[in-house]
C-alpha cells in the first residue's frame, strides 16, 4: 500500500494522499496535484502550476525520497518548459527509483528542450537513446519506441547515419507494443514540435 502524506493544492486545502504513478487529484477542487502524466500536467492552468510547483517544492524536501513528488514537480516543470529544471527532477526520479521507466522517458523529451531532434548535438541524442533503452528494459511500451523512432528519424535519417535498428523497424516496434494516436499526439504536444509526415 502507498504511504500517506500530507498535500496542499492550490485551492487551500490540505489532506491526506496515498501516493502512486496513478496521480492524485485534489479531494476539493478535483485539480490534478501530482499528475499521472504530462497531459495532465498540462491541463492545469501555468499560473496554478507555477503555484503547485511552489508547494511541491516544500513537500519534497519534508518528505524526501518520495519519487512520485518528484515526478511530480518534473512534468510540471515540463509543461511550463523549464526544461532544465525538469532535467533535474526526472534525474532525482531515477536515482530514487532506477526501474521508473516513465522518467526515463519524460526526461528524454526535456532533454530536447523544445527543439527537433534534427537541431540537437549528436551526443544529446545519444543519450536521450540510452535513457529509452533504459526504459524499456524495464517496461517496453509503445511510445517508448515510438519516440526513439523519431529520433532516429529526425535526427539520424534525416543528416544521412546509419544506425541500426532504423526508424522504419522502430515503428513496427511500435506498432507491435500498442502505440495508440493519442499517445503520439501528446509525445508531440509534449515536445513542442510539427509531427513529420514519414511518421
Amino acid at each position: 500500500m502507498a504511504k500517506e502524506i500530507l498535500i496542499k493544492c492550490v485551492c487551500g486545502n490540505e489532506a491526506a494522499y496515498a501516493v502512486d504513478a496513478t496521480g492524485v487529484k485534489c479531494k476539493y477542487c478535483r485539480r490534478p496535484i501530482i499528475p499521472a502524466d504530462y497531459v495532465e500536467a498540462e491541463s492545469v492552468p501555468e499560473i496554478d502550476r507555477n503555484r503547485q510547483i511552489a508547494l511541491l517544492n516544500v513537500l519534497s524536501k519534508t518528505n524526501p525520497g518520495q519519487a512520485e513528488v518528484v515526478m511530480a514537480l518534473g512534468l510540471f516543470y515540463l509543461a511550463n518548459k523549464a526544461y532544465q529544471f525538469a532535467v533535474q527532477r526526472f534525474e532525482e526520479v531515477i536515482n530514487i527509483d532506477p526501474t521508473n521507466a516513465d522518467a526515463y522517458y519524460y526526461q528524454g523529451i526535456a532533454m530536447l528542450g523544445g527543439k527537433k531532434a534534427f537541431s540537437n548535438l549528436r551526443t544529446t541524442i545519444d543519450s536521450i537513446e540510452q535513457h529509452l533503452q533504459s526504459a524499456l528494459a524495464f517496461n517496453p511500451k509503445g511510445i517508448y519506441y515510438y519516440f526513439w523512432a523519431y529520433l532516429r528519424y529526425d535526427h539520424h535519417s534525416r543528416k544521412g547515419y546509419r544506425v541500426s535498428p532504423d526508424y522504419k523497424q522502430l515503428l513496427m516496434q511500435a506498432k507491435q507494443y500498442g502505440v495508440t494516436a493519442s499517445e503520439v499526439n501528446n509525445l508531440y504536444k509534449a515536445l513542442g514540435v510539427a509531427r513529420p509526415e514519414v511518421l
